[in-house]
This record gives structure tokens, C-alpha cells and sequence, in this order.
């Protein structure tokens, strides 16, 4: 018997068929703009896609502090995007869950940081869909000290299996840890499908294509407009996703990504390493290693002067913007990914505005809201806060203080009564 396409003789119990026809039900046809498919070869172009973030995320102007005068900020809010808490790493996985369903893959396997936005949203999604997950993790911490800290702590809630292996843990070696893996997986007759260290392969590529045609329809006038998009470099994928889409598109817009880890030579790789996985040459767009990108023909501007020694370290800068951002303009930023980002464009803004080429700019917020729980920066600079400040007090003490204030007052204006008395008796007097 098939049922859309499904033999249903492949499952145990009817639950699972109904499982499986509800992820199928989600899946779409992805339908690229003309300037993708003019720019890379139908072999490399994904046939589907699932429909799972909300679209489109809002644009915004951005009234930050520290912006200097003469530039104009904007905000692209990917971290309202609604599903999984949020951020960059859902319109990825919308392209790579996709194959691996299309495929008839049943489990999940990714590998990031302790901190990784990619792991927790992966474990969220895959509960969602009814997949299982395993999660390779790197930290050197003990493993009952995270369970409880912010994205781990949400994968936690999901029935995903997660691994800690040590922080200096290389590409190489993840790869054979992963292989262990998938071999167990097979050996319990499950097909496991892998993703990318940050959910970073060239499949993932076409998440930001799609976002950046997503702002030139959300806005025509204000994208044809903005001379520059500045966007957090991790894993690195966004970042080359939306070089590629200004290059494609043959738009003025100048990217710039900021290094969270790493430097620019490793960007570089990581960006040549993304062209051959879609087909091309990375010799034609003139990507050299290091940061001296000049002319619309390089794909994207690296930095990484605000990396600060290493991947979750922070620094004044970037402390300074992760507080002052929430408190003046309601939106939160976190000092491993997105406050550096902001700190480096700052600084930029500041000290290095020839880097620019324009003074309009359009920073993508790529989310990791939940990672702020874990933020061991953040949660520093507000135990110091409330060493200083008490922001969090008892009701008694409001009431306290009235009553306080109410005697102080009442003895002013007892005491300005008095001296009024005495003069009224001491202008008697004269007379």
C-alpha cells in the first residue's frame, strides 16, 4: 500500500505513518529568483524546503546609542522569526532538514559549541518534526555544571542525546567521532543524516539567498538604498550567503562579517570551501585571505579585531553595547555573537568609516536570545549591577522608603513654617 507516495509497509504502527505524513505535509518546493538560477547550476540548487520560520521577520530603524552622526542604522529582526526561540539557524535548517527528510532520514546528527545556537535550535526543530538528534558539543566544563544553562538547557527538554568533548576538540577529529556515530545509528537501523559544524554546508547557503531577496520585496526603496549589511561570523555561512545574494544581484551593498571566533583566514577558508560545495570557483570572485577586501567584486568583508583572544570572550566594548542596547532600544544582544558584532561595527563607525560605502546600514540580527541565560559575561555584569544598585529589591523597602521621604518632607515643611512664623513675628516687631 502507498499513501502519498509512503509504503507504508516500512513502519511498525500507524502512529508513525501518521508522523512521517505530517513532516512530508511540510515540506515545499523551493522556488529560487531568477538571479539565483542565473548565477548557480540546477545540480546544486535544492528542489524543497520546509516552511517553518515566520516570514517575513521585521525591518527596522534603529535608534542606538553611539551611532555617530551621519549614519543611518536599520535592523533586520531575524530574531523574531517565531519558531524554535528564534534566530539564523531556523531558515537554515529549513533547507537542510528538508534533504535529509527528503532522503529518508530519521536522525539528526550536528556538532557546535556548548553554546551553540545551531545545536539548540536543531534539537528543538527535530522534536518538532518527530526526528531524533544527537548533538557532539565542545566544552571543558563538567557535564553537570551546562545541563541547566541557557541553549543547553533547551535541548535538555527535548529527548536529544548530547556529547561534551574537549573545547580543543579539531574538525578532523569531531569527523571521526561523528562516523562512530552514525555507524551505531545504522547498526540500530535508523539512517542518520549529518549537518555541519553551526549548520554550515553550501545546501545552507540558499537560507540567506532567500533572506536577502525577503528584504529587497519587504522594502524595495530602503534596499536599493543601503550601502552596507553587517552580520555576526561564526560558522560563517550567513555571511557568505549574503555576499553571495549582493554580489548576484549586482547591488552596491558592501557585506561585512564579524568574527565571533577565529580570524579572517579562517573565514577565507571557510568561504572558498562554501563556493566549491555550490560549483564555483572561488578564483573568480577574488576572495583573498586575510581582510584587504576592496571593490564590489569580493563577496565579504571580514573582521576580527573584536574577537577579543577567543570564542565567549567579551571585552568593555562589547559589554558596554550588550547592556546599553536592551535598556534604549529594547533590543537584546548577547556578548558571544551578536555584541560583538554591533561593538566592531561601532567601532568601525567610528574610527574606520572609509571601510564603509555608504552611510546607510543594515545590521542582520541573527538571534541566540536564549543563549543569553547562559551568557556567563552578561550574568556578571548584572551580579555587579545588583551589588551596586540593587535593582531587585523587597516591597517593604519601597514602602520604607516613603515613609522615609514622607518624614523628611514633613519636617521641611515644619521647619519652613517656622521660619516663616519668625519672620512674620520679626516683621511685627518693626513696625
Amino acid at each position: 500500500m502507498i499513501a502519498n507516495g509512503i509504503q507504508t509497509s516500512n513502519f511498525d504502527n500507524q502512529q508513525e505513518l501518521i508522523d512521517d505524513l505530517i513532516r512530508m505535509i511540510q515540506l515545499e518546493a523551493y522556488n529560487p529568483p531568477k538571479w539565483v538560477t542565473d548565477n548557480i547550476a540546477p545540480e546544486f540548487i535544492p528542489t524543497t524546503r520546509l516552511n517553518i520560520a515566520l516570514k517575513p521577520t521585521p525591518i527596522q530603524k534603529w535608534n542606538l546609542p553611539g551611532v555617530p552622526k551621519g549614519f543611518e542604522l536599520y535592523v533586520k529582526r531575524d530574531d523574531l522569526n517565531g519558531s524554535v526561540l528564534g534566530g539564523n539557524k531556523i531558515r537554515k535548517l529549513e533547507f537542510s532538514i528538508a534533504e535529509a527528510i527528503k532522503n529518508g532520514c530519521d536522525h539528526i546528527i550536528t556538532w557546535g559549541t556548548i553554546k551553540s545556537n545551531h545545536c539548540r535550535t536543531t534539537a528543538l526543530l527535530c522534536a518538532q518534526l518527530g526526528l531524533k538528534c544527537t548533538l557532539l558539543q565542545t566544552s571543558d566544563s563538567k557535564p553537570e555544571s551546562l545541563a541547566t544553562q541557557g541553549n543547553v538547557m533547551l535541548s535538555m527538554l527535548t529527548d536529544a542525546n548530547c556529547y561534551i568533548c574537549p573545547s580543543e576538540t579539531t574538525n578532523a577529529e569531531a569527523d571521526e567521532i561523528v562516523a562512530k556515530f552514525c555507524a551505531a545509528i545504522h547498526a540500530d537501523g535508523e539512517k542518520p543524516y549529518v549537518l555541519g559544524r553551526g549548520g554550515t554546508e553550501p545546501i545552507a547557503v540558499f537560507a540567506y539567498l532567500d533572506a536577502f531577496e525577503e528584504m529587497r520585496k519587504q522594502d524595495e526603496k530602503l534596499m536599493s538604498e543601503v550601502t552596507d549589511i553587517f552580520v555576526t561570523s561564526g560558522s560563517g555561512g550567513t555571511a557568505v550567503s549574503l555576499g553571495l545574494a549582493a554580489h548576484m544581484t549586482n547591488s552596491n551593498i558592501k557585506v561585512h562579517g564579524c568574527r565571533a571566533w577565529g580570524d579572517n583566514q579562517i573565514f577565507g577558508k571557510i568561504l572558498e570551501k562554501e563556493l566549491v560545495g555550490l560549483g564555483m570557483d572561488p578564483e573568480e570572485h577574488k576572495f583573498p585571505a586575510g581582510h584587504k577586501y576592496e571593490g564590489k567584486q569580493n563577496l565579504v568583508h571580514s573582521h576580527d579585531f573584536m574577537v577579543c583572544g577567543g570564542y565567549g570572550n567579551s571585552c568593555p566594548e562589547i559589554n558596554e553595547i550588550a547592556l546599553k542596547s536592551p535598556r534604549t532600544t529594547g533590543v537584546p544582544l548577547c556578548t558571544v555573537y551578536t555584541g560583538k558584532t554591533v561593538a566592531a561595527m561601532l567601532s568601525l563607525m567610528k574610527n574606520k568609516p572609509e571601510v564603509f560605502n555608504g552611510r546607510k546600514v543594515m545590521f542582520v540580527h541573527t538571534g541566540g536570545i536564549p543563549g543569553l541565560w547562559g551568557d556567563t559575561n552578561l550574568t556578571g555584569l548584572i551580579s555587579e549591577k545588583f551589588k551596586k544598585q540593587q535593582p531587585i529589591q523587597p516591597v517593604e523597602n519601597f514602602f520604607n522608603q516613603s515613609n522615609s521621604s514622607q518624614n523628611n518632607s514633613d519636617e521641611d515643611s515644619a521647619l519652613n513654617s517656622d521660619k516663616e512664623s519668625g519672620m512674620e513675628e520679626s516683621t511685627n516687631s518693626m513696625f
